[in-house]
């Protein structure tokens, strides 16, 4: 009983990070999407932790004690193989919030994925005229595309399924785009150009917190 310890033993953690939050899946979730210029394109692409780095590189911050000097900082190195589009889904606006039009999927799912869900065979051109006939209601479209985690070192075999936002274009040109992609690859050049900045939304195992 803890009455009678002779040992001091204090509680471990600390009450500030209560509630402990846990992520629900592996995948980060997107609250906000970018709005681009040009054509139709992917707006996001996951990638795999493969480990960490170092480079040496000038301090260009403003007011910074080291402006100007070279300076060792971290760095996280990302696998990225291509993703597979599996399908694609559109959604309307109705009371404030999106709800789902359709969506089509291809008829042949990769092999893989059999490891997370079971795919129905189904003619996706009578889904397609179905998401076509509603055109006028559509206000987003997005792509369903499957990592390929065996590509990888991470040592995992089940891939994870992923909706990314096709930003750019009009409603029709990001439809049709959806569907020149069905059963193709996805890249990370087709979504980002080199040099660029992005934003990271990463999954954490948490280390006691």
């Amino acid at each position: 009983m803890l009455g009678r310890r002779k040992v001091s033993a204090p509680r471990r953690g600390s009450l500030a990070y209560l509630p402990r939050g846990r992520a629900a899946g592996w995948v980060g979730r997107i609250r906000f999407w970018p709005q681009v210029e040009g054509g139709p394109r992917p707006l996001a692409f996951p990638g795999f932790k493969a480990g960490m780095t170092h480079l040496v590189t000038l301090d260009q911050r403003q007011g910074s004690l080291n402006y100007g000097r070279e300076v060792s900082v971290s760095a996280t190195v990302l696998e990225t193989p291509p993703l597979i589009v599996c399908g694609f889904r559109v959604y309307g606006r109705k009371g404030g919030g999106l709800v789902s039009l359709g969506e089509a999927w291809i008829k042949d799912t990769p092999k893989d994925l059999q490891r997370l869900l079971t795919a129905k065979k189904q003619d996706n051109q009578d889904q397609i005229q179905k998401i076509e006939a509603q055109i006028e209601k559509i206000v987003e479209v997005r792509i369903i595309a499957a990592t390929q985690p065996r590509m990888t070192s991470v040592g995992r075999k089940k891939p994870d399924l992923i909706e990314v936002k096709i930003g750019g274009g009009s409603v029709r040109e990001q439809l049709d785009y959806s569907k020149s992609l069905l059963g193709k690859e996805v890249r990370l050049r087709d979504v980002f150009k080199e040099g660029g900045f992005v934003d990271v939304i990463s999954i954490t195992k948490g280390k006691g917190i």
